[in-house]
């Protein structure tokens, strides 16, 4: 058998602006509250040279998403005869800590909104789901 393997070309780049805000923020980011809080970060990764494990977490929370995003996806749950109903839903995000000139007190603790609806079938649809994901859980926690 004979298997022909050939060179990956993956290539990724962020918007220029979340290069330079990740340098500033690599000097200016801090966490609180026993890495439950971020502080003085803004737009980019806050810890380009994580230190800990608190601190990878909030690049993985903050990864560069955009602005907004706006997606369709199907589920289809068979049952044991292979029929299935398929459910069709719709889904808007909305990141205003990428927003250029965001900081975490302008984006008033709000790092997303995400908005839900169910549009098929007709049983299902109409049902939605709000979400404001906070930034600081003390100050006020995830909104649904």
């Amino acid at each position: 058998m004979k298997f022909n393997v050939y060179p990956t070309r993956r290539s990724a780049a962020f918007p220029a602006r979340t290069y330079e805000t990740t340098r500033k923020n690599a000097t200016t980011a801090r966490l609180a509250d026993g890495g439950d809080v971020l502080t003085d970060a803004a737009e980019g990764f806050p810890f380009p040279l994580p230190q800990n494990g608190a601190e990878a977490i909030w690049n993985h929370k903050l990864k560069y998403r955009g602005i907004a995003l706006s997606r369709w996806w199907n589920q289809a749950a068979p049952t044991a005869t292979g029929q299935f109903v398929l459910a069709r839903v719709r889904e808007e995000f909305l990141f205003p800590y990428f927003r250029q000139g965001s900081t975490l007190s302008t984006i008033d603790n709000v790092f997303s909104y995400y908005f839900q609806s169910v549009e098929s079938p007709a049983r299902l649809a109409g049902n939605m789901q709000v979400v404001h994901e906070t930034l600081n859980p003390t100050v006020a926690p995830r909104d649904v």
